[in-house]
């Protein structure tokens, strides 16, 4: 390097120089490329899900505050507006599950999701008979 002029050894370095800032450009938009993919991932894929679990968890609150609201009532008009809210409630909750069951592939999430659906339907079953009881007057058998 000592035989070299000054011009040559300068070049040589600017060179290494722009080779060092050219690597690390694309490093950089490499990983500006990956965090891109995982931010995609988030909002798209992973948002859709939350948005359908947080759904599934107000209709549960809703249900629950229907149900409780039931036995509370005495006025039959009441008592039958209720019911039909709650019957819309069921209806909105079914296309939820429906629509989650749709979108995992995972065996676990399946697993997940049979569990869940097992679940559901003795607990629709549970209160449908207790609202066959509360609709013949057995107010105190059916709670």
């Amino acid at each position: 390097m000592k035989n070299l002029n000054i011009g040559a050894r300068l070049a040589g370095a600017f060179g290494v120089l722009v080779v060092f800032v050219v690597f690390v450009g694309w490093l950089g938009l490499s990983r500006l490329s990956l965090l891109n993919e995982h931010v995609r991932e988030i909002v798209e894929e992973r948002w859709a899900e939350t948005n359908l679990a947080v759904t599934g968890i107000a209709l549960a609150g809703e249900q629950e505050s229907h149900v409780t609201r039931l036995f509370l009532l005495k006025d039959q008009a009441e008592i039958d507006r209720t019911l039909s809210d709650i019957s819309e409630t069921r209806r909105k909750a079914s296309a939820v599950v429906e629509k989650r069951q749709s979108m995992f592939v995972s065996s676990e999430v399946k697993e997940l999701l049979s569990k869940l659906q097992e679940e559901r339907a003795a607990y629709l079953a549970a209160f449908d008979r207790a609202r066959g009881l509360l609709a013949a007057g057995q107010r105190s058998s059916s709670a």
